[in-house]
């Protein structure tokens, strides 16, 4: 059995419920490993103990650790209560199954289906190499699937990660640990992270979350299967990005489209994120040989998928940000007058008025020794495109 100084012995029964050792242990609370006395099958159970406000006395009752945390602990237990009923009513292949409710002991218990296979860390480690784009696909399509359903009901995972992704006997990947999943999406919530996995949000003690808040994390995943690191710490990545964007990094068997989907999934800042499942799935699909991706039972996008897109200068691929961020700029979008193709095109053939703006770039480009450097002129290049734009269409 798993050491855990607070977890209930082997042995003891919550109702019909034989504890037989621990799965594992979370800051939300303990998950074991059951007998179901009734039905003679094994099922995984849930119980909300969060050690930073809760403690266990008399070896089974959880209590808060002081009466100052009481209402902390009160609204835990109602808001785990109330998410376990939600969750018990969903029926997707990709979201484990809740099954029974107990209230007892102070505390709540999720009873849900156990199921035998290994975590995505433990499948990586395992095989000791990065899976083909086809291989991550076959993991991140059922589990956008499967989030897009959470997230239609108004609640967010907030710890996906390898660990919290169970690839079952059959293959197929199971979200797990809903432990720390909060409704009342875009309201403050309680800090929780993981270092890697979870966006700048998480971080911020009044941070916004949302699907975009997942989304991050699910581009954290692909990045550590892809190329066996996890990102940098979020918070770290605030004042200077040291996270080398992976659509620069070439990797054999990964189209450039992809890679620049995730890379747009691990934008620091969440507006500038995919801002739900579907819009991201698709971009997802279209970056997949140019074939789209579809997902069982998943509603279309609320907007236009998001295209990553590049031009080469001397050689080199220089991203043109997602539409999603130019967008964000307070003036009217000229792709209405234009459309977006034509201003790429204009762009990347160097046509812009008379050629000569086009020319001084190209020779600031070649002096740049720094990706850094790249990307503000770029963004001023934006800027220059689109007051040109904008006299154009004034004529």
């Amino acid at each position: 059995m798993e050491e855990h100084r607070l977890a209930l012995n082997p042995g003891y029964q919550i109702d019909q419920l034989r504890i037989e050792t621990v799965l594992g242990k979370g800051g939300f609370g303990i998950t074991y490993l059951a007998q179901d006395l009734q039905l003679g099958k094994r099922v995984a159970i849930k119980e909300l103990l969060p050690d930073s406000i809760a403690t266990r006395e008399d070896g089974v009752t959880v209590v808060p650790q002081s009466a100052s945390l009481r209402q902390d602990w009160d609204w835990a237990r109602e808001r785990f209560l109330e998410e376990a009923k939600i969750l018990a009513a969903f029926s997707h292949p990709a979201i484990v199954s809740v099954h029974r409710l107990i209230e007892q002991n102070g505390t709540v218990y999720m009873v849900m289906d156990y199921l035998e296979g290994e975590s995505y860390e433990a499948k990586l480690r395992r095989i000791g190499r990065e899976p083909s784009q086809e291989e991550l696909m076959n993991v991140m399509v059922p589990l956008l699937g499967g989030l897009q359903e959470v997230h239609r009901h108004g609640l967010i995972h907030r710890d996906i990660k390898p660990e919290n992704i169970l690839i079952n006997r059959h293959g197929q990947p199971v979200l797990i640990d809903f432990g720390s999943a909060r409704s009342s999406m875009g309201v403050a919530m309680t800090t929780i992270v993981t270092h890697g996995y979870s966006p700048i949000e998480q971080y911020q003690e009044k941070g916004r979350m949302g699907a975009w808040t997942d989304i991050y994390a699910m581009g954290a995943v692909a990045c550590r299967a892809i190329t066996g690191k996890k990102p940098p710490v979020a918070a770290d990545r605030v004042l200077e990005d040291g996270f080398v964007w992976m659509e620069h990094l070439q990797i054999p068997g990964y189209s450039a489209e992809f890679l620049g989907c995730i890379d747009w999934a691990l934008r620091v800042k969440p507006d500038e994120r995919p801002q739900d499942i579907a819009t991201w799935a698709a971009s997802l699909g279209g970056g997949n040989g140019g074939a789209t991706t579809a997902v069982p039972g998943m509603s279309p996008p609320a907007t236009t998928p998001t295209a990553r897109v590049s031009t080469r200068v001397d050689g080199q691929s220089v991203p043109v940000p997602p539409v999603a961020d130019l967008r964000a700029t307070n003036r009217k979008w000229i792709f209405g007058g234009i459309g977006g193709g034509a201003l790429l095109i204009l762009v990347a053939l160097g046509i812009l008025k008379g050629g000569a703006a086009y020319d001084a770039m190209q020779t600031k480009w070649k002096a740049w020794q720094s990706e850094r450097a790249v990307a503000a002129e770029v963004s001023a290049a934006k800027e220059k495109i689109f007051q040109w734009a904008e006299k154009e269409l004034a004529k």
